[in-house]
């Protein structure tokens, strides 16, 4: 079971509403009706010496974040799959991290959310060029690129889980996208959702609803419409979830499916759903493992599952 539990958080919790009303909000039901395609995998790097938490892609590079003090990221080609370098070390000294979250910039760099010692560390070609304190009260987790101007992360409190939209250059708040404990009993901390962005195009995938949203930012960087998608499923918590990770790669959405998985007897298989920005379905990709997380380089997928093993596979139609 240690493994799996790195997939997914197990809670008892159902969050509904938004923290704000968009402009423009619509709801309609999942329509699964695209191509079903069985997915082989292959493996590039087999049974890793370390944890992957997140990966994520910046330049020509797949990042893997460890649960290692040394060396905090993994950076592997996108092309041949070779490591590229080792970034980050765990430790209060000037160069070095407490619970650090990376996120890429548009400029071929990228920034540090160093939720030990509340700063943002901004570095190009891996050297420090600036240092920034920040006064959140709250965890930075999974900061993601949206566009040149905007970036975002998750938080999470005892009665709410939010996503945050963040100008990338002055790291000022623009706006919030949460989810509430309705019964006030703090077990937001048990709910998870993922996200990622594009343009102007944000995805947020449920965990244990088969429920995702579609959101529009506009030039202010805010909220300004919201399409909602449902889906008949229910399920047994402890043993089955539902999106595990979401990717939005030049304008589609891929959302990890693991519906057909059971986290107890650790067996099954996922899928990847992957739906247009006004969320038809295109197909769905039937893969031959259990996938933790994914990356979308151009037609070829990168997944890490649950043995560890870092795998690619092909999107044949885009």
């Amino acid at each position: 079971m240690k493994i799996i539990k790195y997939i997914l958080l197990l809670g008892c919790i159902v969050l509904s509403g938004c923290a704000r009303e968009t402009s423009t909000k619509s709801e309609s039901k999942i329509e699964e009706i695209g191509y079903r395609e069985p997915t082989a995998t292959r493996i590039v790097h087999e049974n890793l010496a370390f944890s992957i938490t997140d990966m994520f892609v910046m330049d020509s590079m797949v990042v893997c974040k460890t649960e290692k003090e040394s060396p905090v990221y993994i950076c592997y080609d996108v092309l041949d799959g070779k490591k590229v370098k080792n970034l980050g070390t765990i430790g209060r000294a000037q160069n070095e991290w407490i619970k650090p979250q990376m996120v890429a910039r548009s400029d071929n760099g990228y920034d540090i959310f160093d939720n030990g010692k509340a700063m943002i560390l901004s570095y190009n070609n891996d050297t420090l060029i600036s240092r920034k304190k920040y006064q959140e009260m709250i965890a930075v987790n999974r900061p993601r690129i949206i566009n040149e101007k905007y970036s975002g992360y998750s938080y999470i409190q005892p009665n709410k889980t939010a996503l945050v939209i963040y100008n990338a250059n002055s790291y000022e708040r623009v706006d919030e996208y949460a989810f509430e404990d309705e019964q006030q009993g703090g077990n937001s901390i048990n709910w998870d959702f993922s996200w990622s962005g594009e343009r102007k195009n944000i995805v947020i995938a449920h965990l244990y609803k088969k429920e995702f949203y579609i959101l529009e930012l506009n030039d202010n960087g805010r909220f300004s419409q919201c399409k909602k998608f449902v889906g008949e499923y229910t399920f047994n918590r402890k043993e089955h979830a539902y999106y595990s990770d979401a990717i939005i790669s030049e304008g589609l959405i891929y959302l990890l499916n693991q519906q057909h998985v059971n986290l107890v007897k650790e067996d099954g298989n996922s899928e990847i759903d992957i739906f247009d920005t006004a969320g038809k379905h295109i197909k769905k990709l039937q893969l031959d493992v259990v996938a933790r997380y994914m990356c979308v380089v151009g037609d070829v997928i990168w997944l890490l599952d649950i043995g560890n093993n870092l795998r690619v596979c092909k999107n044949t139609i885009i």
